[in-house]
């Protein structure tokens, strides 16, 4: 299959939402010719990104539709909810150790925890914090898994 089919598919349906299997299943129904390996393909090669847009939900868009995509539901997108309040304080510290994290290229959430959070003393809200650096587009995901 020609990358373009698949680029122009998520282009013309304003992305797709980014997790497996669903945004497999929702280039397959856009891209008869599609296979699996393409849209890691173009994951991998920045052709398509993976971030947290649309209702904090990951979601796959062409590079171009990032800004788009982002301007339209930051506000939601980055609001600190309940949950996430109780990052706020440690969010400046955190944040840059994680971008440092992956200032060699991309890893598996696994990995930046071991940099990050050893001991695993942040419990659940390390999740929170890929999550919210996710929606405020300082990291974005690199495969679909």
């Amino acid at each position: 299959m020609e990358d373009t089919s698949l680029l122009r598919a998520v282009e013309q349906s304003l992305g797709i939402y980014g997790t497996a299997p669903t945004a497999y299943l929702s280039a397959l129904a856009r891209v008869p010719s599609f296979q699996i390996s393409d849209l890691d393909a173009a994951v991998a090669g920045r052709r398509l990104i993976r971030a947290r847009t649309m209702r904090y939900s990951v979601y796959t868009q062409t590079p171009q539709m990032l800004a788009v995509t982002v301007a339209a539901t930051r506000t939601l997108a980055t609001k600190m909810n309940a949950f996430r309040q109780r990052l706020e304080a440690d969010y400046p510290r955190l944040a840059p150790a994680v971008e440092e994290a992956l200032a060699a290229g991309p890893l598996p959430a696994t990995e930046i925890r071991k940099l990050v959070d050893p001991d695993k003393a942040m419990g659940d809200l390390f999740s929170v914090l890929l999550g919210a650096m996710g929606a405020g587009c300082r990291i974005g995901r690199a495969t679909n898994l």
